[in-house]
């Protein structure tokens, strides 16, 4: 039960939760819920940073990996925040948009 395996499992919980997040903003016809779900994904994108930062300055050795998952954020984010736009604009409940139309 070390700090550095709490940052870990709260690291995986984050990362599982952002595709059912997906799923429920995919498959909501309501804005607002929509909307909580970009939000509540932002929020653990912004916790996972964190995450690699806590685990780096705790002395994680495999300082590649955190690099590789900081980079594959980054990217994620980027098509995140495009999904999180045509949210906005979706507003015909017969319309189907899926988060994997965003990715490049």
């Amino acid at each position: 039960d070390s700090h550095r395996d709490h940052i870990a499992d709260s690291l995986i919980t984050d990362a599982v939760l952002i595709p059912q997040q997906i799923a429920r903003a995919e498959t909501s016809a309501s804005m607002g819920d929509r909307m909580k779900s970009a939000t509540f994904i932002g929020i653990m994108l912004r916790n996972i940073n964190s995450y690699c930062n806590g685990l780096e300055k705790d002395g994680l050795r495999e300082k590649e990996y955190l690099n590789l998952l900081r980079r594959e954020i980054r990217l994620f984010r980027r098509s995140f925040k495009k999904w999180r736009k045509s949210l906005i604009g979706y507003n015909k409940p017969r319309e189907t948009w899926h988060f994997r139309e965003y990715l490049g």
